[in-house]
């Protein structure tokens, strides 16, 4: 079992080396001598340059939090780290499989650094900060809010005012309690729901049932076998059970480039697939095997192929539908043919690669940037109608017109073959895939991954511009804010702003991925006829209400998960897959079976017993999810005999199914109250639309003497002073009396022997256990 800190599950990590999977030791610390041939990464992570190594040291470094490295203020705290490196020292260190490197343990050097950081304005406390760090944290959050410049604070204020998720509210709840600015409004947010938390009915469960070496999509063959397309450029086929059956069904690993994020990106099969097995994918094509040349510049292209008798490709068949020049980028090409037909992939990464079918004879492709590097140039190709980076195109993949842009798109010029001519809309920065609206043939959906602070997810219609590099998100950047192209932008508003948008928090990775607008019968109307999206970084699979114009109704719920998603589909068996592009490639399936059991509520204090005159809190727990619009205040309340309604505080929190209703009105002492659940329809159902008969009603009697005697602990697992204790196990806490939950969250601290360090969490209380968990 792993460590729960700040919402991110840790585990023991699997590296898949030839045919063995090797466990990566967890908590084993070495020292560490930092010395010249160390730099900084970024403000708080170094890195050894060792041109001897057969891998890179990184480890990250404790105390301070720093924003994300490809920021102005980033760019600062790094040199300055750089500045500060010589009076290290020793450092002991340990392997941290969540971060997937070398973790400092505290130690009286980084704390100087850390002053040295917060003081510098470049740096903020981190949960590991003793109290003096965290003094001066607030001290230097006190002067950005009088007015004073701080670079950390200016940063990551922006993040508080959009919301997020997971560890994100936790740190944004517990470090912002001095700001007199705008707060978080948790009820209108999307809900969150740890992993593995699916509500009530639903099961997740690994269906492919074999390695595959970073899978990046796949599709459902009529036949109902899976087509899997892999970065490295092989297409498998699983079987119905999720067993490979065939590793070949197209093999072009000869003629592809896997550097970083390259390689097949997306797979796609013909409308008209039975009658015509095509197959299409897009891969970053590899015109020299030289080993001098894998990191250099590439093409992209599109291919198709025959399927002959539902096994593998006809080699012969294959044909470059967009993308035929090859070579190191795009620049020779352009130079001999300003319309020449190629894609351009620049770096590592940005590759784009989405493809979709609008009928039988039109494909959508995605095109990313084909950059890399943040702050560059060419990235204002997106706004170019000169070049396809950063598009999506709309083409023909009918006979003699096959790769041409449409009679129909909006920037056509009489010639298909011209860039301008095959451009459906611009301005976007990496959209790995596409999905087909399920309303109109004329819109899409893509999730577009941003930079260094938002993600985004967008509807694509004719002549729409997303606003890279102008724009991020809803968010203006100043690096290309002069140039033509966006001065137009702004001025004319032509910016679409994205469907949804959520914020990266505190420079963590996010990569959002767009996955299709399900209807999966037999599911509960919340998720029937949904969006869906997700984070392969962040690791969740959100859900969005849309209505018939594509118009976002409600942000529902992310799921977060043990997987890195990128494709998110709806399978012939009534069920929910996404695909993994990490570890081993798993292939991932979401059932649901109605639960027909009623509603009951398990609440604290139990019913018949005392509340307090004032300030009482009552606590709730549903017995199976419940519908969030329905477990309302007007649906859960307090009364008094007379049925006068009580005032008092409601919150729900959909991903626990719990409430906690406190009252805010003076009580008489001995006088009864009842706590309500409205029933019928009109009050709390189910998933399914289930309702209770009647309502729920709860008795209590208000105390009439005052409680002085204080909560005492009644026993802990492990016991007190247990040694040998595994850290990674669950604490356990029981008290004499119920608690009030609201003093809970955030509050317990685990003191480990020795070291005098202090960490603290996010602990769970079962109130009719009366206990306190920190749950490893």
């Amino acid at each position: 079992m792993g460590r729960e800190i700040m919402g991110v599950r840790r585990s023991a990590a699997l590296v898949l080396v030839g045919c063995l999977l090797v466990g990566l030791v967890e908590g084993t610390p070495i020292v560490q001598t930092i010395d010249r041939s160390f730099v900084a990464h970024n403000g708080n992570t170094i890195l050894q340059e060792c041109s001897n190594c057969t891998d890179t040291l990184m480890i990250k470094l404790v105390n301070w939090d720093v924003i994300h490295r490809n920021s102005p203020c980033g760019h600062a705290a790094r040199l300055k780290l750089e500045q500060l490196l010589p009076a290290v020292g020793e450092l002991e260190i340990e392997w941290d499989t969540e971060e997937n490197m070398h973790v400092a343990k505290s130690a009286a050097s980084l704390k100087a650094i850390a002053e040295t950081m917060i003081g510098a304005n470049l740096a903020g406390a981190d949960e590991t900060a003793d109290a003096k760090l965290v003094d001066l944290h607030f001290k230097k959050r006190e002067e950005y809010e009088a007015g004073m410049e701080n670079c950390y604070f200016k940063n990551l204020v922006k993040l508080e005012y959009y919301g997020g998720g997971g560890d994100e509210v936790k740190h944004i709840r517990s470090f912002s309690r001095l700001s007199t600015g705008p707060r978080l409004d948790l009820s209108s947010r999307v809900n969150f729901l740890s992993e593995g938390n699916w509500p009530t009915g639903f099961e997740e469960e690994r269906f492919s049932k074999d390695v595959m070496f970073r899978p990046v999509d796949f599709l459902f063959e009529p036949n109902d076998n899976v087509l899997v397309g892999l970065n490295e450029g092989r297409i498998l086929r699983l079987s119905k059970q999720g067993r490979i059956i065939q590793k070949d069904v197209v093999d072009v690993r000869d003629q592809t480039n896997d550097y970083h994020d390259r390689g097949i990106m997306s797979i796609a099969i013909a409308p008209d697939y039975k009658q015509k097995p095509y197959l299409y994918f897009f891969h970053v094509y590899d015109h020299s095997r030289r080993a001098a040349d894998y990191e250099k510049e590439r093409t992209a292209r599109v291919v198709r192929t025959m399927i002959v008798n539902g096994k593998r490709e006809d080699k012969k068949s294959r044909e470059i539908v967009i993308g035929k020049e090859a070579g190191f980028g795009c620049k020779q090409a352009l130079k001999k043919n300003k319309h020449a037909d190629c894609l351009s992939v620049n770096d590592k990464s940005h590759v784009g690669g989405g493809l979709a079918f609008g009928d039988e004879d039109t494909m959508v492709v995605t095109v990313g940037d084909g950059e890399f590097a943040s702050v560059v140039p060419a990235a204002i190709n997106a706004q170019r109608l000169t070049s396809l980076s950063g598009k999506i195109l709309r083409i023909s993949t009918k006979g003699a017109t096959l790769g041409q842009g449409l009679k129909t798109n909006p920037y056509f010029d009489g010639n298909g073959d011209h860039i301008r001519s095959k451009i459906y809309a611009t301005g976007v920065r990496n959209p790995l895939h596409i999905h087909p609206s399920t309303t109109n043939k004329n819109r899409y959906y893509i999730a577009d991954v941003q930079w260094s602070s938002m993600e985004e997810v967008d509807i694509v219609t004719a002549g729409a511009n997303f606003g890279w590099p102008c724009f991020e998100g809803t968010l203006p950047l100043k690096f290309w804010a002069k140039t033509d192209e966006c001065r137009k932008l702004i001025a004319n508003k032509r910016h679409k702003e994205p469907l949804i948008e959520y914020p990266h928090f505190e420079g963590k990775s996010y990569a959002v991925m767009i996955g299709e607008r399900i209807s999966i019968k037999g599911w509960p109307e919340r998720y029937y006829d949904v969006l869906t999206y997700a984070d392969n970084a962040h690791r969740f699979v959100g859900f969005a209400k849309l209505d018939g114009r594509d118009e976002l109704v409600e942000d529902l719920d992310r799921v977060y998960v043990s997987a890195a998603p990128v494709q998110v589909r709806a399978g012939p068996d009534n069920s929910l897959y996404f695909i993994s592009v990490y570890g081993i490639g798993e292939l991932t399936k979401v059932t649901y079976k109605r639960d027909r059991t009623p509603v009951k509520v398990n609440l604290t204090p139990e019913p018949g017993t005392q509340i307090k005159t004032t300030d009482g809190v009552l606590n709730g727990k549903f017995s199976k999810s419940v519908e969030p619009a329905s477990a309302i205040k007007q649906n859960v309340f307090v009364r008094t005999a007379k049925g006068v309604r009580v005032a008092a505080d409601y919150e729900f929190d959909y991903g626990r199914q719990s409430f906690e209703l406190a009252v805010t009105e003076a009580l008489t002492a001995g006088e009864k109250v009842f706590l309500v659940v409205k029933g019928g329809r009109a009050g709390v159902i189910d998933l399914d639309g289930g309702v209770l008969a009647k309502d729920l009603v709860y008795a209590y009697t208000v105390s009439t003497t005052v409680d002085k005697k204080n909560p005492t602990v009644v026993s802990t697992r492990p016991k007190h002073k247990e040694e040998g204790v595994d850290p990674s196990d669950d604490i356990r806490v029981r008290f004499s009396e119920a608690l009030d939950a609201r003093t809970i969250s955030g509050s317990y601290t685990i003191s480990e022997k020795g070291n005098g360090e202090v960490n603290g969490g996010e602990a769970e209380y079962d109130g009719s256990a009366r206990a306190i968990t920190d749950q490893g």
